[in-house]
């Protein structure tokens, strides 16, 4: 019943929700434990947002695994709805977020991968994503890619792992709101990231990551992530979290004369509730 569940709330997330498409996916928190079989988690969360929007936003994710000797299949999708300042409303007056400045939106995103371990360190590994973010004047964004994952450290209650890899990417934007030479960009951009995982005991653990993504032909055209991810489990199935993310694109579209550009730095704080089977 509960996996169930989950693909039906992966499906409605992409049915119901013009969703959120964030630049960078942070793969490494949605990886499950050394477990074998099939399993997941549906998830919960609100966040404040800064940067190119400011927002109240309510999240919900749900994610599958399967894991069979060397293969691992990882599939997870996530969906927001939040009040934003509006875009065309200019510097906003002290107000609720609800207010006659602020105005509603969405986003959405799925992602799919596969790895094939090589060794007891080394993963071969393929991905795609499929999604949009409202909240970014952002009406698609599509992704696919190869990478290799190795796994530098583990012990009982640390572990570290570094990744490289390469990622096409094709964005649409809201051609009303971006310069013509700007709504539709393809670029290959180069992936590389670390993640340092920390249990100092069963009731807590953390996790932090960072992402590097510069366009291949063009370094200065960079995308950075780094992410904090703390977790308490209530019960076996049952945890509490909190994640603070900082991202930081060097090269975001061009808004049109009258549309306030959009920023290069982004930050959230979010609280997440998950339950997993």
């Amino acid at each position: 019943m509960l996996v169930a569940g989950a693909v039906g709330l992966l499906v409605a997330m992409l049915a119901l929700a013009p969703s959120v498409a964030r630049a960078t996916v942070n793969v490494e928190k949605q990886r499950p434990e050394d477990l074998e079989g099939l399993g997941g988690a549906l998830e919960l969360a609100g966040s404040a947002t800064v940067g190119n929007v400011d927002a109240i936003v309510v999240e919900g994710e749900g994610r599958l695994y399967w894991t069979r000797a060397q293969h691992h299949v990882l599939l997870f999708g996530d969906g927001a709805f939040g009040s934003e300042r509006s875009v065309l409303a200019g510097p906003p007056p002290p107000g609720p977020l609800v207010g006659a400045v602020f105005q509603w939106q969405n986003a959405a995103s799925l992602f799919v991968g596969y790895g094939r371990d090589l060794s007891d360190s080394w993963r071969a590994e393929a991905q795609a994503t499929i999604g949009f973010d409202r909240f970014l004047l952002l009406q698609r964004r599509t992704t696919v890619g190869p990478g290799v994952r190795w796994e530098a450290w583990d012990r009982e209650r640390t572990d570290a792992h570094l990744g490289v890899g390469a990622i096409l990417e094709q964005e649409l934007s809201n051609g009303a709101y971006i310069v013509g030479e700007d709504p539709d960009r393809t670029r290959l951009r180069g992936s590389s990231y670390a993640s340092l995982g920390w249990t100092p005991a069963d009731t807590f653990s953390t996790l932090a990551t960072v992402y590097v993504q510069p366009v291949l032909v063009d370094p200065s055209d960079l995308r950075l992530l780094v992410e904090l991810d703390m977790s308490a489990p209530l019960t076996e199935r049952v945890s509490v979290g909190l994640e603070l993310e900082a991202r930081l694109d060097t090269d975001p579209p061009r808004t049109v004369p009258g549309v306030p550009a959009l920023a290069r730095w982004n930050g959230r704080l979010q609280q997440t509730l998950e339950l997993s089977f």
